[in-house]
């Protein structure tokens, strides 16, 4: 496993406790999640699909304008 250091501003990391405290896990922990839900995301926007909130079978909302493929690139995740 490899180590980084990464500097992150008072309110990131407050939101990173904040998970962390929720999930009952760490804030690396939280990072990992979040690197496996993006992977998640941008292999759905490749396949030509998007990201949403559903409650039952009803989209609440849809993740739009996060990120973007640059054109021409695969993606990697």
């Amino acid at each position: 496993m490899s180590r980084m250091n990464v500097e992150f501003t008072p309110a990131t990391d407050a939101a990173l406790e904040r998970l962390a405290e929720t999930l009952g896990t760490s804030k690396a922990g939280i990072l990992r999640f979040g690197i496996a839900l993006m992977q998640i995301a941008v292999r759905e926007q490749a396949s030509g699909n998007s990201i949403g909130v559903v409650n039952g079978q009803q989209v609440v909302r849809e993740v739009v304008g996060v990120w973007s493929i640059p054109a021409g690139q695969k993606e990697r995740a």
